[in-house]
């Protein structure tokens, strides 16, 4: 498997390079290409590549559409690539208290490569879908993914059981948020890198999504889980592959992402309504505690 993954892979690429020259084939660990108006850069992001597989992303010249094929044999709960597509805007870093709105819209689609793959459980495919960001109180630390003190996931799609940082069915009455008429959940917790995640999820794959998402990231601060102090510089949508016993293709389309400056609008229900669930509001000491007495 470990042999023969990475050969079938190429003769997938080279035959789609020959046949469609418009794209551009990315397929080394850190490989990153800009779009044709320099507003976003293509990324595989191998960041946990155990040798057990591989991945390519052939990315279209002319638009933000790109696929990702991969598969992963080995260490199934483990994060292997994030292939993804970034914004690139001189608006970023932003105060989250300067934010007006971050429109993102996207249609997206995840099958087996081969046609005679029935479905993703076949092959034992885990992944998901999500807009990923990350935030900090200094704005050059916020232009990282590895500095920050926060993350904040946006989960759109979830396959092969995954569920992001904190999740627990036993949690009574997590917060809530709808976003366009979808009811999103929020987790939160530590991932190994020592930043605090927190995870908004949504109750079923959103495989078309066109939201302002702002409102989530406010929602945080508004209900003083951070500061809005804290500056966005980092944005980015692709999914998190975890393992596939054969080739997965992930296909985005018609990505755009518009962000603005302004006044955020207040959340009525933060000034006095009903507070978060109380261990979401102690989880951020909590793990502060964690780090600064080890």
């Amino acid at each position: 498997m470990r042999l023969l993954a990475p050969v079938l892979f190429g003769a997938a690429m080279v035959q789609a390079k020959s046949s469609a020259p418009k794209n551009t084939v990315l397929c080394g660990q850190y490989d990153t290409h800009w779009s044709a108006n320099q507003s976003y850069t293509f990324n595989t992001n191998e960041w946990g590549d155990d040798g057990s597989g591989a991945q390519c992303i052939s990315v279209n010249n002319a638009t933000t559409d790109f696929n990702a094929t991969w598969s992963w044999s080995d260490n199934p709960t483990l994060v292997h690539s994030f292939p993804n597509i970034k914004l690139q805007s001189d608006l970023l870093p932003i105060e989250l208290s300067n934010l007006s709105h971050l429109n993102i819209s996207a249609s997206w689609s995840m099958n087996p490569s081969s046609s005679s793959v029935e479905n993703l459980d076949t092959i034992d495919a885990a992944a998901n879908v999500v807009v990923d960001m990350f935030l900090d109180t200094d704005p050059t630390t916020a232009n990282s993914t590895t500095l920050p003190k926060y993350e904040v996931m946006i989960w759109i799609a979830a396959y092969g059981g995954k569920k992001p940082i904190g999740f627990s069915s036993s949690i009574k009455n997590p917060p809530t948020h709808s976003l366009n008429g979808t009811i999103y959940t929020l987790y939160s917790g530590a991932n190994n890198n020592g930043q605090f995640v927190y995870s908004w999820l949504a109750p079923s794959n959103v495989t078309t999504f066109d939201r302002d998402i702002s409102p989530l990231l406010h929602y945080l601060w508004q209900h003083k889980l951070i500061s809005e102090s804290n500056y966005l510089g980092v944005v980015q949508f692709g999914t998190e592959t975890f393992h596939a016993s054969s080739n997965v293709t992930f296909s985005a389309q018609d990505f755009n992402i518009s962000v603005a400056a302004g006044q955020p609008l207040v959340d009525s229900r933060a000034a006095g309504g009903a507070l978060p669930n109380l261990v979401l509001l102690l989880l951020p000491l909590a793990f502060f505690f964690t780090f600064t007495c080890s």
